[in-house]
């Protein structure tokens, strides 16, 4: 599972000696989660006996004031424009929104999301990030996939949490008896030459769309934000479904160690 990582942190410049920090900080920061998890305190002692490190490291990278990076609210209200029948026209389409005034359909959306968003704010990020396009003073949801492309900052912070849940999913299948398991799939093919890359990438684009939306359509029929029947239901539960799909040269290894060289 490393060699990926160490293969980015090269690619990007980041050294050794950084990437142990970072490590340090994280064996810390997931050792204190698990023991809030648990309702324990996340003493120095605890942490040390959990990470391996001694006490007055621990003391030192818990004393940094950092933060948990922000939920992507954008997302979410994207997400709730797409499925929330006040927000949908006869067709079940997202329908354009208003945008002007106290009472207007866009700040009604983004306060059900958010109360302490500012909706011009929100506008803005949704232009930005060509999520919307305007039409005088109304909005319409111009594509309900966000792919975060030129935004590197947005796009690292996904695959961060894509990788946190692929091997959440990958551990409990591996080591929680369970009576279903999570998907886990993977489909690939590497013989392919150069020239249908282009069809290829776009189709399967296509299918993600159309994959994502059926998704959407069965998860918002059980979440209290999108359907109020559900509401008075116990229990809070995050599910996450993900897809990516990658090409790249086949450059075929031998088995066979390679000989030193002098």
């Amino acid at each position: 599972m490393l060699r990926p990582i160490t293969g980015f942190c090269l690619a990007r410049g980041i050294r050794f000696q950084d990437f142990v920090e970072i490590a340090k900080e994280n064996f810390v920061a997931s050792a204190k989660d698990q023991l809030d998890v648990r309702g324990l305190d996340a003493s120095l002692s605890r942490v040390s006996a959990m990470t391996g490190l001694q006490r007055p490291e621990v003391r030192r990278l818990l004393a940094r004031k950092g933060s948990k990076d922000p939920k992507d609210l954008i997302t979410r209200i994207v997400g709730q424009w797409e499925r929330d029948r006040r927000f949908l026209d006869k067709r079940g389409k997202p329908k354009r929104l208003t945008t002007i005034g106290p009472s207007s359909e866009l700040r009604k959306l983004v306060r059900l999301v958010s109360k302490d968003l500012n909706p011009h704010t929100v506008r803005f990020e949704l232009e930005r990030l060509g999520l919307i396009t305007m039409e005088g003073d109304m909005a319409r949801l111009a594509q309900v996939e966000f792919i975060a492309q030129g935004d590197p900052v947005k796009a690292l912070q996904f695959g961060a949490e894509d990788v946190h849940d692929l091997l959440s999913a990958v551990q409990e299948n591996a080591f929680i008896s369970a009576e279903r398991p999570n998907l886990h799939a993977r489909t690939q093919y590497d013989n392919i030459p150069d020239q249908h890359l282009p069809a290829i990438k776009a189709r399967l684009l296509q299918l993600g769309k159309q994959f994502h939306t059926q998704v959407r359509d069965i998860l918002s029929r059980f979440d209290r934000d999108i359907n109020p029947s559900v509401r008075g239901e116990t229990g809070r539960n995050r599910v996450i479904v993900g897809t990516f799909s990658h090409t790249h040269e086949f450059n075929l290894q031998s088995s066979e160690p390679d000989e030193e060289k002098e």
